[in-house]
């Protein structure tokens, strides 16, 4: 084939350009976005690396009241600790009250990564429109309270570090605690952290505090409230709300803003998509009724304690123990969130104390027959006649088992509540643990059978009087 005869094929110009123009935009739009990815993961790295390790939340233990418990190790006697606290476990909370809390807090809860970028990006836009107004998801919420520096959590200037940094905390516990089971440990850790108004901490606690129920007896309406609090637990308070009727008990106003924030909650969990675990169908009329139920607030009064002056003995040995001796004031006990379980045996030392009451303050009252029966005796004892205007001011009583050695009743002084106390009658005075009285004749006995086991004595043996 000559040169003047040869046909060179060429590609369109056109083409080719477009080609070109196209693999440029790609490779560009790729770069920026490697680039961003590389930024992204840079900046998530920074963010991450002063921030503690979200297994921080597994090691925390808040601060819990102890409790002391009778020889059953279920019957409450008392407990030590101003700050109201109960430790509870996921399966220990009712479902209702767990779909109610993320209704009001987190609807995306169960399906998130730590945060909810669609409801950042609503804030921010009603922000904007000058309604201001919190994003932050339950997971969110429990980083901000548990896995950040206080200091940046308090700061004013550090608003923007702490939001980013709170999102990437977020982000890692919810990694940390992955699937449905992560999900329940942070939702259990959430409701036992937070801050119900009060001196309540923790769901339980506050079902205690506000309506003297567990958590399993609460109605519908008891469980929106308790949903509703967390957003502004102070100013919330069911008992800084309430107003005293007539008949002295408390209720907390209908149009008030805490009972306006439980029927947003009703009107939440009205929808099926906000009841994920307890799947519980509510017409509208129950929602309705639960809107109407009035807010009663239980009676709130200091808790007294069972056997007190046994738990006083109880609550010195302990302090001693673990505070050291002589040591005032125990922090740890008030706060360690211990269970003590001791010997005593409530029924017997309700036992004891009638008893000690009805000879000890019984025939000193201007109507003893009747105030026997005001204590469950049907009748008055002819030895309870006999010391009728005697100068009997007091009594006390301690019950051992003798086969063990262990303490079952101990009543300190008689009636350690009463308010009629005197000179010659102080009731909280502990006549066993702190009056240091000589047990005279009533020791012998315990003397006599030390001798018998250990063979010293007989029934015949003889003591001299003398000395």
């Amino acid at each position: 084939m000559t040169a003047a005869t040869r046909r060179v094929q060429r590609r369109p110009r056109g083409r080719s350009t477009l080609g070109r123009i196209a693999f440029i935009v790609f490779a560009t739009i790729a770069a920026m976005g490697g680039l961003g990815a590389v930024a992204v993961v840079g900046g998530y790295m920074a963010l991450s690396a002063d921030l503690v390790s979200p297994e921080e939340l597994t090691k925390f233990r808040p601060a819990e009241e102890s409790i002391v418990y009778d020889r059953t190790g279920t019957r409450e006697l008392a407990r030590f600790g101003e700050l109201k606290r109960d430790i509870v476990t996921f399966d220990e909370i009712p479902p209702i009250l767990i779909d109610a809390t993320t209704a009001i807090e987190d609807k995306t809860f169960w399906t998130n990564s730590g945060f909810d970028p669609a409801a950042i990006a609503a804030a921010g836009l009603d922000a904007l429109r000058g309604n201001a107004r919190g994003a932050s998801t339950i997971t969110q919420q429990l980083v901000r309270a548990r896995l950040l520096d206080s200091d940046l959590v308090q700061s004013k200037d550090r608003t923007v570090e702490r939001k980013l940094k709170e999102i990437v905390q977020s982000v890692r516990l919810t990694q940390f605690f992955p699937g449905q089971n992560g999900k329940k440990e942070i939702i259990a850790a959430y409701l036992n952290q937070n801050y119900y108004g009060n001196n309540s901490y923790g769901v339980k606690a506050a079902a205690r505090s506000y309506f003297d129920k567990e958590l399993e007896e609460l109605t519908l309406a008891e469980v929106a409230i308790l949903a509703a609090l967390p957003q502004s637990p102070s100013n919330y308070d069911l008992v800084r709300n309430a107003i005293e009727r007539e008949d002295g008990t408390l209720v907390v106003p209908a149009d008030t803003d805490i009972v306006r924030r439980r029927n947003l909650v009703l009107d939440f969990l009205a929808q099926p998509d906000r009841r994920v675990l307890s799947r519980t169908e509510y017409s509208a009329a129950q929602i309705e009724a639960a809107k109407e139920e009035p807010v009663l607030v239980a009676e709130q009064t200091d808790d007294r304690w069972a056997a007190p002056h046994f738990v006083w003995q109880v609550r010195d040995e302990l302090a001693a123990r673990v505070c050291g001796e002589g040591v005032q004031s125990c922090e740890k006990l008030e706060q360690g969130g211990y269970r003590i379980i001791t010997t005593l045996d409530l029924e017997l030392q309700r036992t004891a104390e009638r008893w000690v009451r009805l000879a000890a303050r019984v025939p000193r009252l201007g109507d003893p027959e009747k105030a026997a029966r005001g204590i469950g005796f049907d009748t008055l004892e002819p030895w309870v006649e006999a010391l009728i205007e005697k100068d009997l001011n007091n009594g006390a009583l301690v019950a051992l088992d003798y086969q063990t050695g262990e303490l079952i009743a101990y009543v300190g002084s008689a009636d350690y509540y009463s308010r009629s106390g005197n000179a010659k009658f102080q009731p909280k005075f502990d006549v066993i643990g702190d009056g240091w009285r000589q047990p005279g004749s009533a020791f012998k006995p315990f003397n006599y059978l030390t001798g018998v086991d250990d063979r010293t004595l007989t029934a015949a043996t003889m003591f001299m009087d003398v000395g």
